[in-house]
């Protein structure tokens, strides 16, 4: 596919899933409310939230897209 991934993001809760995300060349998003702990998250992510709420309610906001925490 020749498909631009700048808008497109995974959420996870491991390091596996920013691993995934990394690989498939679109940002990886960590979240704090499953398996992973917040050390692990920022070593393997390109951003670090609470939960998917607040991960979500970043992302529509137009002005915070691309940036990293």
């Amino acid at each position: 596919l020749q498909y631009k991934n700048h808008k497109a993001y995974m959420l996870g809760d491991t390091c596996l899933d920013g691993v995934s995300a990394k690989n498939a060349d679109i940002t990886a998003i960590g979240v704090l409310s499953g398996y992973g702990d917040k050390e692990q998250l920022h070593q393997c992510s390109d951003m670090v939230f609470l939960d998917a709420l607040e991960a979500v309610e970043f992302l529509s906001t137009p002005t915070n897209h691309k940036t990293s925490s």
